[in-house]
């Protein structure tokens, strides 16, 4: 297994605005956002990662994302590999189950 790098962190959080603002008092830069029916996500370079803000628009959603009572939480870490599928069968010898899809992209 070979991570080559970070990322970036998921923050699920209960109000993006405020975040952003946050964040970019702190001196991260923005990045990418995109508004859908049922979330907002915007991303803010952290060095060489990103910091990815998710607020989840519709109320079961938030619920099941955010949980009761929590302003954000730390969803996911998401790592460069060289082989995702060889990556996979590590972890999972290791006991490690991932969650959710296997995504891949380029150029972030």
């Amino acid at each position: 297994m070979e991570l080559r790098r970070l990322d970036h962190v998921g923050v699920i959080v209960d109000d993006l605005d405020a975040v952003a603002r946050l964040l970019g008092a702190l001196g991260l830069q923005p990045g990418e956002a995109l508004d859908r029916e049922d979330l907002r996500v915007a991303f803010f370079r952290c060095g060489e990662a990103h910091v990815e803000i998710i607020e989840p628009l519709d109320p079961a959603l938030r619920r099941e994302r955010l949980g009761e009572g929590q302003r954000a939480r730390i969803e996911h870490v998401a790592f460069e590999v060289h082989d995702i599928q060889g990556t996979l069968t590590e972890l999972e010898s290791l006991g490690v189950r991932p969650s959710g899809p296997t995504l891949t992209h380029e150029g972030r």
